[in-house]
């Protein structure tokens, strides 16, 4: 399904595509410094499955 969170690593997280996957290394939330993606879905409690719209 796409927008599906794959896998969460150390680093980074893996998002499904449509036609493939994205691997993200570094995010920034907003008003926020940029940080690893891997520590950022431990924090926000992001699970392999959840969706982005």
């Amino acid at each position: 399904m796409p927008g599906a969170v794959l896998r969460i690593e150390e680093d980074g997280i893996d998002l499904r595509l449509n036609g493939g996957v994205l691997h993200v290394k570094r995010v920034q939330p907003q008003g926020a410094r940029k940080v690893n993606a891997g520590e950022w879905a431990a924090e926000i409690g992001l699970k392999v499955g959840a969706r982005f719209r």
